[in-house]
């Protein structure tokens, strides 16, 4: 074991970095890498943990007050995570060690990315899922199969690159939907997960007319003119459904813009479900 003068040497891994390993490591999604970190700084995990639960409990009071049919799905979706921190800090004060935060399989995980749902695939101690076996783990998600495209590796804290696939976020919708209800089984990962639920308040949001039309313009063509579009955007949005479901942003989402802020990541995808809820009919 180094002795304290060597760890004072070492420079400690962010707060958002410890934060996307601690949440990683209560759900058992964690790469040895990452819990080699955590272990390294034990006071540090241990704050983090304390303030994740406390969100929760946060989170928690604000999305009983919620009405429609999502209600209870969201409920649930917070109290397992509530259960996975709590039983996370208990392991951590046992003394047990981190074994048992560890899974056995690699899972789907997706990023957001301008309008695009990136998928990539990992498992706690296991290296990133290969491009081979990629679709695979898409098609046991019960993801649509068409649609996806190459897109570039991803770059995981740990330093490996997950090969990486992509579609436009209105081609997965239905998909969506079914994650943030809970129908979907298979290996999925919790941003997946989170990205389900972010499609449900979108979905709400049209469905309850809660958004207006943008008018963009697109520079001048070669006779002159100005082009423009229409584009739909969330309008009268909860702050409060903002904030819970920032403070809920698993880091693997922010996998490609690290350095964007939760709230500018959670805002950016709704805006884009909304758009495509309302422009698919439309077309």
């Amino acid at each position: 074991m180094p002795d304290s003068s060597e760890m004072e040497d070492v420079t400690p891994p962010t707060r958002a970095q410890l934060t996307w390993y601690a949440e990683s490591a209560a759900a058992g999604e964690a790469t040895k890498a990452e819990l080699t970190v955590l272990e390294a700084h034990p006071e540090l995990w241990r704050d983090v943990l304390d303030e994740l639960l406390e969100d929760t409990e946060e989170a928690l009071g604000t999305v009983h007050h919620l009405s429609g049919g999502e209600r209870a799905q969201v409920v649930a979706d917070f109290e397992a995570e509530r259960t996975r921190l709590v039983a996370a800090l208990e392991r951590f004060g046992s003394g047990d060690g981190t074994a048992t935060l560890l899974a056995t399989e690699p899972r789907l995980q997706t990023s957001w990315s301008a309008g695009r749902i990136v998928a990539w695939g990992g498992g706690p101690g296991l290296p990133p899922t290969t491009a081979d076996d990629l679709a695979p783990l898409i098609a046991a998600t019960g993801a649509p199969g068409d649609s996806w495209g190459a897109h570039r590796s991803v770059l995981l804290p740990s330093g490996a690159e997950a090969p990486a696939m992509s579609l436009p976020v209105a081609d997965a919708l239905g998909w969506l939907l079914d994650l943030g209800a809970g129908h979907t089984e298979g290996p999925i990962g919790a941003s997946a997960r989170w990205l389900g639920l972010v499609a449900i308040e979108a979905l709400r949001l049209v469905a309850d007319g809660k958004v207006a039309p943008s008018i963009q313009a697109h520079g001048r063509r070669d006779n002159g003119r100005t082009s423009y579009s229409v584009r739909w955007v969330p309008a009268l949005v909860e702050r409060e459904v903002i904030a819970t479901l920032a403070g809920q942003l698993p880091g693997s989402v922010s996998a490609i813009t690290p350095k964007a802020e939760p709230r500018d990541t959670t805002q950016d995808a709704l805006a884009a479900m909304v758009h495509a809820f309302t422009a698919q009919p439309a077309s």
